[in-house]
């Protein structure tokens, strides 16, 4: 994972932690941390074995596809992994085709 993605992922997750938590500015080390950790956890349920793959991992990395998240699963990426996702997809159960199902709702306007 590219350090200008994981610069990326901090400014974000600073900048709406500041909405919701204590008030952020810039990208702090914890920002950096957290974001490392997201992306190593995703790239590593991408590359080993599926017997291997915490369900929860595979939970996040479903659950990150079917958001379209960009910044932790850019488009190459989810082109080159699609049935390694679509695989992870089915070991973490139901909240991945769940989740994309309620987001092309919200996307068309049905909830």
């Amino acid at each position: 994972m590219g350090d200008e993605r994981l610069a990326a992922c901090a400014r974000t997750w600073s900048s709406s932690r500041g909405r919701v938590g204590p008030r952020r500015t810039g990208t702090g080390a914890r920002a950096r941390l957290t974001c490392k950790e997201l992306l190593d956890r995703v790239n590593t349920a991408l590359h080993e074995p599926i017997g291997g793959i915490d369900p929860a991992d595979a939970a996040l990395v479903a659950i990150i596809a079917a958001g379209d998240l960009g910044l932790v699963l850019d488009r190459k990426t989810r082109r080159a992994n699609k049935q390694r996702i679509q695989e992870l997809t089915k070991l973490s159960g139901p909240i991945g085709p769940a989740l994309q199902k309620s987001i092309q709702a919200a996307a068309i306007g049905e909830v």
